[in-house]
């Protein structure tokens, strides 16, 4: 059973409602290496970084589940470190704390 929010949580950029500047810089297709959400719960930070990922092979952590330094340290250098099953045509990695 999923939860309503993984239901209805936007898959596309069309689906999300964004500020005019990140409207812009998506839509010049000139995507910075990193991007920091911040704000209030439910605004929409999440759902956003995985729209913006999803063309893209993505590590994706919960770091209120898994808060050890080592787990994260560890689990990143190993996606880093690794050949994209996805091989996308840029190489582009993503990694997600959330």
């Amino acid at each position: 059973m999923r939860l309503l929010t993984e239901v209805l949580r936007p898959t596309n950029i069309k689906s999300l409602v964004l500020p005019k500047r990140i409207s812009a810089i998506i839509g010049d297709g000139n995507l910075k290496h990193n991007f920091l959400f911040s704000g209030g719960p439910g605004i929409g930070k999440t759902s956003a970084a995985k729209v913006l990922a999803s063309n893209h092979a993505t590590l994706y952590i919960n770091c209120s589940d898994e808060s050890s330094v080592d787990v994260i340290r560890d689990r990143i250098n190993v996606f880093c470190s690794t050949i994209s099953i996805l091989d996308n045509k840029e190489g582009i990695k993503v990694v997600i704390l959330d």
